[in-house]
C-alpha cells in the first residue's frame, strides 16, 4: 500500500490544530488501582460507577463464548452541526482528547456525549452544544439509531444526528468550523477522524456534503464506477433480500447474557481492577486521566485493551456492470439486533481472509484507534479492495452505493466497522 496522500493547506492546518490541542491539553494517562478510586468499585461481579450511571464492565456469555464486556444501555448522542455559507457548507469539528486515542486528539462530532455526560453526572460542565441537540426547533438533516462495536459493547446504541446551526463557540475551546471538503479529504488519514465522527458522516445526506453531486468528480476508473453505482436507482428486490436474510439470521444463534466477571471461566479479576485471561488478547485495566479540555480535569475509569491490531476489509466487484460491495451477515454477541451487515471480512490484521480477498487492489485504507473513550489504543486497519470482475461470493450481500445509502437512511442496518469503511468511500465525494 502506498503512503498517506498529500494534504492541501486547509487539511494541514486542521491536522496541525489537532496537534496543538493535544500539546496544550496537559494530557496524561496512568494506571490507577481500582481500590484507590472514589468513583468506581467492584460490586456483585461488575465494575460499576458509584452513581450506577455511565457504564459498567461485566461478564458476557454467549453459548461457549465468554469475555468481559462494557454494558452501557444509555443511548449516547453523536451530532455534527453544519451551516451553509456562500463558499459551500461548513461543519463544526471538535478536537476531542480521549484516553484511548492514538495521537491523543482526534476529530470528533460537534457533540459526542453519553446520557450521563448530558445529565452532568460527572459533576463537571455540560458538554458544549447540548442545547442544540435538545432543541425542538432545530433543523435535523439526519437522525438514526446505530450500534457501537458489539464485540466489546453490550446492547449499546447511539443517536446519530446532523443539525443545521450557525453558532460560534467561545475562543480557546477545541472547536473549529471548516469547509466540509476539508473534513472529507481527511477521511483516508491515519488516526485523524474518530470512528464516531465517521459514523455520523456516513449517515448524513451525502448531497448536503457534496452540493455539486456525490461522486461527480471521478479521478480514475474506480471513481467512475462509484459515480455510476450511486446514480443507479436502488433495486427494491435487493433491499428486500437484505431484510429477509437479516430476519432469518436473527432468528437463530445463542443469546448473549450478562454474568459476573468472576463467573467467567479462565479469567482472573485482580484487586487493581485488571481483568485478564491467558487465552485472550482482550483485557480490562483501570486508569486515571488528566485533561484540561474535558468537562472535568481529572477522572479515573476502567478501559478495555486489545493486544493485537485488527483488520476490516470491504471488497467490491462488478455485477452486470454495476459496482457492488460485499457485506457479511455479522453476528456479534453485543448487538441488540443480534445480526447486522458488517465488513466483507473482519479479523486480526495478520490473518488471511478465507475467500482470498487480499488479492484485490487496495483503493483506500486508513488506520484508526477505535472508540478512544472506552478502548485503549485498539487499532484497526480499514481497507477498500477492488476485485475487478471477480464473481461475487454468494454468502455475502452485494449492494450498490445507492442501496447502501437507502439502508443508511433507514438506520440500524450496518455495524460500526461497516460505517467506518463507508466513510472511506466518502473521501471520493470530493476531488
Amino acid at each position: 500500500m502506498s503512503g498517506e496522500p498529500s494534504l492541501d493547506d486547509a487539511g494541514r492546518g486542521t491536522v496541525d490544530w489537532l496537534g496543538s490541542v493535544a500539546a496544550g491539553d496537559g494530557f496524561a494517562v496512568e494506571r490507577w488501582p481500582l481500590a484507590q478510586s472514589g468513583q468506581w468499585r467492584l460490586d456483585d461481579g461488575s465494575i460499576i460507577h458509584r452513581t450506577g450511571r455511565f457504564f459498567r464492565v461485566t461478564g458476557l456469555r454467549c453459548g461457549s463464548f465468554q469475555q468481559p464486556i462494557i454494558e452501557q444501555r444509555e443511548i449516547g448522542t453523536l451530532a455534527f452541526l453544519i451551516r451553509r455559507t456562500g463558499h459551500g457548507p461548513e461543519i463544526l469539528l471538535h478536537a476531542k482528547v480521549e484516553p484511548g486515542n492514538v495521537n491523543v486528539a482526534q476529530i470528533a462530532p460537534s457533540v459526542q456525549a453519553t446520557a450521563s455526560n448530558l445529565d452532568q453526572v460527572h459533576g463537571g460542565a455540560r458538554p458544549w452544544g447540548a442545547a442544540y441537540v435538545a432543541s425542538s426547533t432545530a433543523t435535523r438533516l439526519s437522525n438514526t439509531l446505530e450500534s457501537e462495536q458489539a464485540t466489546r459493547f453490550l446492547d449499546k446504541l447511539n443517536r446519530n444526528l446532523s443539525i443545521v446551526a450557525d453558532v460560534d463557540p467561545s475562543p480557546g475551546t477545541p472547536f473549529r468550523w471548516v469547509p466540509v471538503t476539508t473534513l472529507l479529504r481527511l477521511l483516508d488519514r491515519d488516526f485523524v477522524v474518530n470512528t464516531d465522527a465517521r459514523s455520523v458522516l456516513a449517515t448524513m445526506p451525502w448531497d448536503v456534503l457534496a452540493p455539486n453531486g456525490p461522486f461527480t468528480a471521478p479521478s480514475d476508473e474506480f471513481g467512475e464506477a462509484l459515480r455510476d453505482s450511486f446514480a443507479r436507482p436502488a433495486d427494491t428486490a435487493v433491499l428486500a433480500t437484505s431484510d429477509q436474510r437479516l430476519a432469518l439470521a436473527r432468528r437463530s444463534g445463542d443469546a448473549a447474557t450478562a454474568v459476573p466477571l468472576d463467573a467467567l471461566d479462565g479469567w482472573d479479576v485482580g484487586a487493581d481492577g485488571g481483568v485478564t485471561s491467558a487465552a485472550s488478547p482482550l483485557s480490562v485495566r483501570h486508569i486515571r486521566v488528566s485533561s484540561r479540555s474535558r468537562e472535568v480535569s481529572q477522572w479515573d475509569q476502567p478501559i478495555l485493551d486489545t493486544a493485537h491490531a485488527a483488520r476490516a476489509d470491504l471488497t467490491a466487484t462488478r455485477v452486470a456492470g454495476t459496482l457492488r460491495f460485499g457485506f457479511s451477515l455479522c453476528r456479534e454477541p453485543g448487538l441488540l439486533r443480534r445480526v447486522e451487515l458488517g465488513p466483507t471480512w473482519l479479523g486480526l490484521e495478520t490473518a488471511t481472509a478465507p475467500d482470498g480477498s487480499e488479492t484485490g487492489r487496495v483503493v483506500a485504507h486508513c488506520r484508526q484507534s477505535d472508540e478512544g473513550g472506552r478502548f485503549f489504543q485498539d487499532v484497526t486497519l480499514y481497507r477498500i479492495l477492488d476485485l475487478g470482475e471477480r464473481a461475487p461470493d454468494p454468502a455475502k450481500l452485494w449492494l450498490s452505493l445507492s442501496e447502501i445509502r437507502a439502508l443508511l437512511d433507514r438506520g440500524g442496518y450496518l455495524t460500526n466497522e461497516a460505517r467506518t469503511l463507508i466513510s472511506l468511500l466518502m473521501r471520493r465525494l470530493v476531488s
